[in-house]
């Protein structure tokens, strides 16, 4: 199987090649042009010698056999053959060479037109069209201004024709030459273009292996330069989402390490014994409930995260009363907080109105919201949690006294897998709670915000449309 060409070598042909077709029709018109003008210069020029020479013939020795070309001319002649015509149509051939029957036939002819007193030019092929001819014609008069004859002279133009046949041959090959100079050089240029194009081969072979460190030189022509720009940003976009995934496994094997190995406990418990003692298998039963609560809660925020944007949330959309949800929300989290060591509190949480959503979902948003308060608030601190209506809008706040996120990380809290730096990103989990919030308020028509409090802390805003 014969090997596919290169960029460059099609690049550098089609170089050569425009070169050639744009310069070899010029210099074809051009040529022809030039064929045109000089067999043209010819005609009129054996025209003129015709006259001339009909000029210089002396009429009184017309008749007699021992007429011959004058003296100025016969050195004139080269290899124009010269012949008179008698008013009776008789061919003196005054040349060296003889004459063929097509010659003589083609004579006669023009001889007779002038014979009418007409001087003209003609050209004439040869019956295989290999060769052709000039012939010039004019009349011979006498003293009296009468016409007594015809001067009538020939041309092959074997050789005018071989010099053109040379000189396009010598033109042929100067554009063949120009055409392989400009293949070189468009060679050159090729590789000066396809160099990062080779550079971006390399790159996405690199990428393809799982090795996304290689970076282009963003460097030559505007589009190379925004096409290795690209690339760059691809890998290392490439790379970062590896790095989250490889983050985002650990992450999973931590969050699903934990209560595993405790419902194994739990397990080993109950079978070692405490199955027979009542209160212990109650709390140890419990303890493995809420167990695995926990993680029906990763796996529904893992397989929100992983929905195609095609798929949206289907929601099972009632009435809710706010204020009771959100006051049951302080008892459901207590535990949490007082384990953790911090203090959870309500404020402004009755007499709120009714909202339209997914009682579920919305239990989801706010788990992922106060857990992530709880988890990043130090001992000893505090997270509140309260809302306000206003403008036919449900605004809910969970505030916290944690460090807060630095400003410059605050862009990248809702992107899947993201950590953080600083203590935040030493904390577990998946770091997919807040995706999967803004993905469900989204769904509810709401809008999720997250952003530092004014007297420190993190702020995350809840903003939901009243039923």
């Amino acid at each position: 199987m014969i090997g596919k060409r290169g960029v460059r070598f099609y690049l550098a042909l089609s170089h050569s090649l425009f070169v050639f077709l744009v310069i070899g029709v010029a210099a074809y018109v051009w040529f022809s042009q030039q064929e045109e003008t000089a067999e043209r210069v010819l005609r009129n020029q054996l025209k003129e010698r015709a006259r001339l020479l009909a000029t210089l013939i002396d009429v009184n020795q017309f008749s007699s056999a021992g007429l011959k070309l004058p003296a100025s001319y016969a050195s004139l002649e080269g290899n124009v053959r010269v012949v008179l015509l008698t008013p009776e149509l008789q061919v003196r051939n005054l040349s060296d060479r003889a004459l063929t029957p097509d010659q003589i036939e083609v004579t006669i002819e023009m001889g007779t037109r002038a014979l009418g007193g007409e001087a003209f030019t003609r050209e004439v092929y040869s019956e295989d069209r290999v060769s052709e001819s000039i012939y010039a014609s004019a009349p011979l008069y006498d003293t009296a201004g009468r016409v007594v004859g015809a001067v009538c002279l020939i041309l092959p133009l074997g050789d005018f024709e071989a010099t053109m046949v040379n000189t396009r041959s010598e033109v042929l090959m100067f554009v063949a030459g120009l055409a392989a100079l400009s293949f070189i050089l468009g060679w050159g240029v090729a590789v000066l273009l396809t160099r990062p194009l080779t550079q971006a081969k390399k790159l996405a072979a690199r990428v393809a292996g799982g090795d996304y460190s290689l970076r282009l030189p963003e460097e030559g022509p505007r589009e190379i330069a925004e096409l290795a720009g690209h690339l760059n940003r691809m890998a290392a976009e490439l790379e970062k989402q590896t790095d989250d995934r490889r983050m985002f496994l650990a992450n999973i094997a931590h969050e699903l390490g934990r209560p595993l190995g405790g419902l194994r406990l739990g397990v080993e418990s109950l079978q070692a014994g405490a199955i027979s003692e009542p209160d212990l298998a109650q709390d140890l039963l419990e303890e493995m409930d809420k167990t695995i609560e926990g993680m029906t809660a990763l796996t529904d925020d893992l397989s929100l995260a992983a929905r195609p944007i095609t798929r949206p949330v289907t929601l099972d959309r009632r009435e809710v009363h706010a204020s009771p949800f959100l006051q049951s929300l302080t008892t459901r989290f207590a535990m949490r907080a007082d384990a953790a060591g911090v203090h959870l509190m309500g404020e402004a949480l009755s007499g709120l109105p009714t909202i339209m959503a997914d009682e579920r979902r919305l239990l989801q948003i706010m788990a992922n919201l106060i857990d992530n308060a709880i988890k990043y608030t130090p001992r000893g601190g505090s997270v509140t949690l309260s809302a306000c209506a206003r403008d036919g809008w449900l605004q809910i706040h969970v505030r916290d006294t944690g460090p807060g996120i630095p400003a410059d990380e605050l862009a990248h809290l809702f992107e899947p897998f993201y950590r953080g730096g600083g203590s935040r990103g030493d904390s577990p989990g998946t770091g997919l709670g807040l995706v999967v919030a803004r993905q469900l308020a989204e769904a509810h028509s709401g809008v999720l915000e997250v952003s530092n409090g004014p007297e420190g802390g993190l702020l995350a805003r809840l903003t939901l449309p009243l039923a």
